[in-house]
C-alpha cells in the first residue's frame, strides 16, 4: 500500500513539474488575457478598423448628428440618408 502511494505521489509531482514549463509568466500576457476589454489606446497609435464603431457628433448637420455606424470590412461607413 505504501509503495502505491509513493508511485502516485511521484506521478503527480512529475505531472506538475512538466506542466509548469508551459506557463508564461509575462504579466502583460496575463493582463491582456484577463481584461481584453480594457485596452491601453492613445490617439497617436490607434487606427480605426472593422469591427470598430464610430459615433458622429455634428450639431450643425442634424442629418448625421448622433449616428452610430460600424466600420465595414472595406474600411468605410454608410451614413443614413434622410432626404
Amino acid at each position: 500500500m505504501r509503495y502505491a502511494q509513493t508511485i502516485n505521489a511521484v506521478i503527480l509531482l512529475a505531472t506538475t513539474v512538466s506542466l509548469t514549463g508551459c506557463f508564461s509568466s509575462n504579466p502583460k500576457d496575463i493582463e491582456s488575457f484577463l481584461k481584453p476589454y480594457e485596452v491601453n489606446v492613445t490617439t497617436k497609435s490607434y487606427v480605426l478598423q472593422p469591427p470598430d464603431e464610430v459615433e458622429i457628433h455634428c450639431s450643425k448637420v442634424p442629418e448625421i448628428d448622433l449616428q452610430r455606424q460600424q466600420i465595414r470590412p472595406d474600411g468605410k461607413i454608410k451614413l443614413r440618408e434622410s432626404w
